[in-house]
């Protein structure tokens, strides 16, 4: 399974999704389903903005993969 780059970026930085979530405004259970792969489609674009000014992750990084059992 491919690991998102954000999870990868809070793992290298040792920063907890809560505290994340905390710093860049964005509702913890939303960067819960973009690292875990549960937003079908894309995260919005205001979300995508915060995410990318905090760590740099280019924006076209923020694609899902289809669920392998559909």
């Amino acid at each position: 399974m491919k690991i998102h780059p954000l999870k990868i970026y809070l793992l290298k930085n040792k920063i907890k999704q809560k505290e994340f979530a905390r710093l860049s405004g964005i509702p913890q259970i939303t960067i819960y389903r973009i690292v875990n792969y549960k937003n079908k489609g894309f995260p919005r674009k205001e979300t995508i903005e915060k995410i990318h000014k905090l760590t740099g992750i280019p924006r076209n990084q923020f694609t899902y993969l289809e669920d392998e059992d559909a």
